[in-house]
């Protein structure tokens, strides 16, 4: 968008992904209120505000404080973005599986919890299919994600019986 860009990550950035959300709580209601403003609406250098740094890392309380207080970004994973396109953290829940099977905090991250604050603020449709014709689902089957992500699609209404065509790979899941 049209937002600015740091050079480097501001500490909201670096709190957003990294820090508990008490911390988080704490930055957004101290006494600099108008500077942590302008930074929810600066993008970093990788393009990415503070609520896409929060789902890459799977800390769903940091998004949804984020969301809260009307982080800028958050139409970010609302609008259509060509998929492949984007080379950070989330907007999509295909995003949010990637960075589950990535990030280097993905083994603590609230994987499922971001999976389900896209979809109650209106992300796209859980059984939407990326560039190579794959599910939430089939891509977390194949990036090997853990159960608690893949029972939260199920529970979400994910369609176990959605099978990319070229590779079988739900085939294959049901299968484990």
């Amino acid at each position: 968008g049209a937002a600015e860009r740091l050079p480097t990550s501001s500490l909201l950035h670096v709190a957003a992904e990294w820090a508990p959300a008490a911390c988080l709580a704490a930055l957004l209601d101290s006494e600099n209120a108008s500077e942590v403003q302008d930074a929810m609406a600066t993008a970093d250098s990788d393009g990415d505000g503070p609520l896409q740094r929060a789902l890459a890392a799977g800390r769903a309380e940091n998004a949804s404080l984020l969301l809260e207080r009307g982080s800028p970004d958050a139409g970010e994973f609302r609008r259509p973005v060509p998929l492949g396109r984007r080379r950070g953290p989330p907007s999509t829940l295909h995003d949010v599986v990637r960075a589950a099977a990535s990030h280097p905090r993905a083994k603590r991250g609230d994987y499922p919890g971001c999976v389900r604050l896209l979809l109650q603020a209106g992300g796209r449709p859980i059984d939407q299919k990326d560039s190579a014709g794959r599910t939430p689902l089939v891509l977390a089957a194949e990036l090997g994600c853990g159960a608690r992500l893949v029972s939260e699609l199920l529970r979400r209404r994910a369609r176990p019986d959605v099978v990319d065509k070229s590779t079988g790979a739900t085939r294959r899941w049901r299968r484990r």
